[in-house]
């Protein structure tokens, strides 16, 4: 066990059954920070000493979410054969399924999914994963979510489509996967625009571009912290678990 595991599993026995906060850190729980930085026997030390598994930090990020936006998979596994709820919200109605939906990680959205989180699950912006997946340009996992039935008729607060938002911010290759299923290109948001009209105002022709092009932009409109996923939690990213 590494020195940064044995300091977690401190932090549980010289605690009760309560989650254990960290020191200097009082809205974390050594949970959370078990599942940030991957230590699953950590995460089953404290799942067996029945900690409870969906407290949430100043944010009302649970332990599943760290898990999942830091793609710690075997944690998350972990966490919800122990009974943590995929259901639970974050300060912005965000659940795990939106977390797993910014990043390419599919074996983590199936766990999660599998224990009947909420495919059409809407935050603040009323963003379902889908929509969080086609918005940051997540080719992998738009595909996942789409052969599992995801709405493809979903909208945003502003009324915008998939496909809107994929004709505004992201690749061909989405927007092409898009009308393969049937999206309606007739739409209108909340300006009275189709998906037409915004490639038009993009540049575009006909809702196309040149194969290959990835105009993916970091945003924040989703809800979401804006926060590269694929990169591995290390000390330095307490800087976003705070």
């Amino acid at each position: 066990m590494t020195r940064t595991a044995e300091g977690l599993v401190c932090f549980h026995y010289f605690t009760s059954r309560q989650p254990p906060r960290v020191v200097g850190c009082p809205f974390l729980t050594a949970l959370h920070l078990a599942c940030a930085f991957g230590h699953p026997e950590v995460v089953t030390l404290l799942a067996e000493k029945k900690c409870q598994m969906n407290f949430g930090d100043n944010r009302n990020r649970t332990a599943l979410m760290k898990a999942v936006q830091c793609q710690e998979e075997e944690c998350a596994t972990i966490l919800l054969k122990h009974g943590a709820d995929p259901h639970v919200k974050d300060f912005r109605s965000n659940t795990a399924l939106h977390y797993a939906a910014r990043g390419q990680n599919t074996a983590i959205a199936e766990q999660l999914l599998q224990h009947q989180a909420d495919m059409e699950a809407t935050n603040e912006f009323d963003f379902t994963p889908l929509l969080v997946a086609v918005r940051k340009n997540r080719q992998k996992m738009v595909e996942f979510l789409l052969e599992r039935h995801a709405n493809i008729h979903a909208v945003d607060k502003w009324k915008r489509t998939a496909l809107i938002l994929a004709v505004k911010d992201t690749s061909s290759n989405t927007v092409r996967l898009l009308l393969q299923e049937g999206v309606d290109v007739f739409a209108r948001d909340c300006i009275g625009w189709t998906a037409e009209d915004h490639g038009f105002n993009r540049g575009l022709k006909a809702l196309t571009c040149k194969p290959g092009t990835n105009d993916s932009r970091s945003v924040s409109a989703d809800g979401l912290f804006d926060v590269d996923t694929k990169v591995k939690c290390s000390f330095v990213k307490l800087t976003f678990l705070l």
